[in-house]
């Protein structure tokens, strides 16, 4: 089974801090562009998941032809479930928004929401807290990728994956959102935590 995991894209962002007017107008183009190009790579691996783990978009209120591209593109890919974990820049804006969202475009809960995928679990949740590993229920059979938004340490609250927190459970990978750089934090013998950067 192939996966794509991205995260911090920040569509829909203004720009306007430090680019002129017609630069961000072309930063903001490239980034949609950039967004799209991931789901066709995707496609053409014969990806199954293409992951999202947070910020997605840039701020709360988007505006419409933000959404709108942004589900055309999910839209041409209906081979692919888009398993998306709202961030701390957007929150859940896209819900609200009232748009209608195509069946390929499932969303994680405050809570741990579950997709399985043959024998892959793939379990996120938006809202981290101090007691979450111990609630999280593993695939015993098959391979567990957990989706989270946040800083890691090593325990688990209110902002912080705690890797210690997650060691030795039974997860295989975990696929983070919130810094924008690539990292890798190895969490035990069977499982890394990445940053899949922006």
């Amino acid at each position: 089974m192939k996966i794509l995991h991205t995260a911090d894209l920040h569509l829909g962002s203004a720009m306007n801090a430090k680019l002129s007017t017609d630069k961000a107008k072309e930063r903001k183009t490239e980034l949609f562009s950039t967004f799209e190009k991931l789901a066709e790579r995707a496609s053409l691996a014969g990806a199954e998941v293409f992951i999202i783990a947070g910020d997605l978009f840039d701020t709360k209120s988007l505006l419409k032809r933000d959404i709108e591209r942004t589900i055309a593109t999910i839209e041409r890919h209906p081979d692919i479930d888009f398993l998306y974990l709202f961030g701390n820049h957007e929150k859940n804006a896209l819900l609200e928004s009232g748009r209608a969202l195509p069946s390929n475009l499932k969303l994680f809960g405050r809570d741990w929401t579950y997709f399985t995928y043959g024998d892959v679990t793939i379990a996120g949740r938006g809202e981290l807290a101090e007691d979450m590993f111990r609630t999280l229920s593993v695939n015993p059979d098959g391979k567990t990728v957990v989706v989270l938004h946040g800083g890691v340490g090593d325990r688990c609250d209110g902002e912080t994956v705690g890797l210690k927190d997650a060691k030795d459970i039974g997860i295989d990978y975990i696929a983070l959102g919130h810094y924008h750089s690539y990292g890798v934090h190895r969490v035990d013998d069977r499982c890394v935590a990445v940053y899949a950067g922006t």
